[in-house]
């Protein structure tokens, strides 16, 4: 069975809107099993739209005196637990169905959160008299007060496994509570304002913090007493963060700024988080909420214009780089990754709606990556570097990569590594003008094979090549704008068949070859076009994207049907090779350090209601 897969390294969230119709929106919800999106309102109700029908009048929840100030699902989505200005907090049991809401009443003044206990049992509400509450959700009864804070409560989260509670203050810290028997556990401080949002990790081992410092840091709770923050905080955001939470399978971050601005990190390794795609703005002013959707696909936001955001992220992201991330190289079910940092990863695709990492990385050379390239039955891999080398490994039956075999080129700018469609058989640069063949053994050693493949005359720089479809030749291009036809099926012995020199006027950066056709593109947007059914390229036509930029990557897919030619423009267009036209426009791309944080705080309490 052929698969083809489409793997992008920019991203584009689209994203559809609903109007609140009720002023600010400072929280929104989406209940555990996807089907409803809550959302809080200025005139005190809150309104529940389905995410099938979000163009649907809602279903409006009437009976608190002042406006909301949170909306958050159970576990099992029966039941909506509302809190408000008027200093109560309710529980909405199968919201819409006419009940009446059980009333929480406690607090001194306004109630700001609210987080479900896992099992559903058990609510936390956070409140500006400085205190967490803790209530039987099916009583209505207040358990437990928590004390230790010195100023106002801004917010609650209990983690996953129910093993924590955690609470954030306009007194600058954020306090662990014991999730079973409510005792203090450990604080975390060195906060320079208002800590504003909060959420456990998945596996309950990570807590990530927002504040009104503007900074966003994640902390190892796995030993309360002492949390430890995972690499340095984020700084990317221009105003007070009020609003952070995780993907559902915890590799993914989003978080949400008064700046008008959410934005989504991978956290593959979450003392390097990268931001994924682009910020998603739109909104008009500040942002106070978002959430990922349960699917983990899309992000549902909500600030002051009154308008639900319902961002859908493009595909399957794959984070862990830092910067720039190159083309991958895929061969079956294993794909290798790599960018401007020296680190290469190596994926799992036999789900690939679940890429799964197969192990922590490896360090390139002290240099960064430029192309990579595995065999055909995934069993070798290539990369070639910025310091003019290639590194072979073995690929071992777990995807596992072997000790790198380093080949020194004699190149400044030839960094090019691509296996043929068959065997073992690698092409890399040789020099400036030239690329190399190597025969590769099983276990990463090359040796040459046959003399190197010098393009046009002396001196001309090469800057790509492609393989023909059955492996057997090769067609090279350079800064000349021409390109060179090789028979490789003798790789000892490689010969020239034939240069074309009637192509476009521009130097060539990519080519990709499909059947008798041969696409090379080029500076200022320039594709050239030539059909290659004997042993001469013929010269077919050139065309340009309307969309300007040099183009540095092509691709054929759906078995030759399709061309994607992407570069500086931010834009991949997708071409018909048999046409020699575009079938349709891609889409552009719009694309402080934190003080320490220690342990030390006033001591905390609980009192047991």
């Amino acid at each position: 069975m052929h698969r083809s897969r489409l793997v992008a390294t920019g991203t584009l969230p689209l994203a559809s809107e609903i109007e609140s119709g009720s002023g600010a929106v400072y929280t929104v919800d989406v209940s555990a099993d996807g089907a409803r999106i809550a959302a809080t309102g200025s005139d005190g109700a809150a309104r529940i739209w389905t995410t099938v029908r979000p163009d649907e009048d809602p279903v409006v929840l009437r009976g608190h005196r002042g406006f909301l100030t949170a909306v958050v699902w159970s576990p099992d989505a029966t039941k909506l637990a509302t809190t408000s200005d008027d200093g109560t907090a309710r529980i909405w049991t199968e919201p819409g169905s006419g009940r009446q809401p059980l009333e929480l009443r406690g607090h001194r003044g306004r109630v700001v959160y609210a987080a479900w206990e896992p099992s559903g049992g058990r609510l936390a509400t956070a409140g500006m008299d400085g205190s967490v509450r803790i209530w039987n959700a099916v009583t209505g009864e207040q358990e437990a007060e928590l004390d230790g804070h010195t100023g106002d409560v801004r917010t609650v989260a209990w983690s996953p496994d129910g093993g924590l509670i955690a609470s954030g203050s306009a007194d600058r810290t954020a306090r662990l509570w014991d999730g079973r028997t409510l005792a203090p556990r450990g604080v975390i401080i060195g906060y320079h304002d208002t800590v504003h949002g909060l959420d456990f990790s998945p596996d309950s081992r990570i807590l990530a913090t927002a504040s009104d410092d503007t900074t966003v840091q994640m902390w190892d709770v796995s030993d309360p007493a002492a949390p430890r923050p995972l690499g340095m905080p984020i700084t990317a955001h221009t105003g007070p963060v009020w609003a952070v939470g995780f993907s559902p399978d915890g590799r993914r971050l989003v978080s949400a700024s008064v700046d008008g601005t959410a934005r989504v990190w991978s956290i593959a390794r979450p003392e390097i988080p990268v931001q994924l795609g682009a910020t998603l703005s739109g909104a008009a002013s500040s942002l106070f909420s978002a959430t990922f959707a349960p699917d983990g696909e899309r992000v549902v936001t909500s600030g002051a214009d009154g308008r639900i955001r319902i961002w859908t992220l493009p595909g399957t992201v794959l984070g862990g780089h830092v910067g720039r991330v190159i083309a991958p190289a895929i061969a079956g079910d294993r794909m290798l990754t790599g960018g401007s940092g020296d680190a290469l990863l190596s994926w799992d695709l036999s789900d690939p709606s679940q890429p799964r990492p197969l192990d922590a990385g490896y360090t390139v050379g002290n240099s960064r990556i430029d192309q990579l390239s595995l065999s055909a039955d995934g069993t070798l891999s290539a990369v070639a570097t910025g310091r003019s080398t290639v590194e072979v490994r073995a690929v071992g039956r777990d995807g596992r990569l072997g000790a790198p075999r380093v080949l020194a080129l004699d190149t400044l700018d030839q960094h090019r590594a691509v296996f043929a469609p068959h065997g073992s058989l690698l092409l890399t640069g040789a020099r400036d003008d030239s690329f190399q063949l190597w025969r590769v053994a099983p276990d990463g050693a090359a040796t040459r094979s046959g003399p190197p493949l010098t393009h046009g005359s002396a001196g001309t720089w090469a800057t790509s090549a492609a393989w023909s479809p059955d492996g057997t030749r090769l067609v090279t291009g350079g800064v000349d704008g021409n390109v060179n036809l090789w028979d490789v099926s003798d790789p000892a012995r490689p010969r020239r068949l034939a240069e074309s020199t009637g192509g476009p006027a521009a130097a060539i950066n990519a080519l990709a070859w499909s059947g008798d056709v041969v696409v090379a593109g080029g500076d200022g947007g320039v594709l050239g076009f030539w059909r290659v059914d004997d042993d001469r390229p013929a010269f077919l036509t050139e065309r340009r994207q309307q969309r300007g930029g040099t183009v540095r990557t092509l691709d054929f897919i759906n078995d030759g049907k399709q061309l994607i030619a992407a570069g500086d423009g931010q834009t991949a267009v997708v071409w018909s090779p048999r046409t020699r036209r575009p079938r349709r426009n891609g889409v552009n791309r719009s694309g402080r350090r934190a003080p320490a944080a220690g342990t030390e705080a006033p001591a905390a309490t609980v009192r047991q209601s």
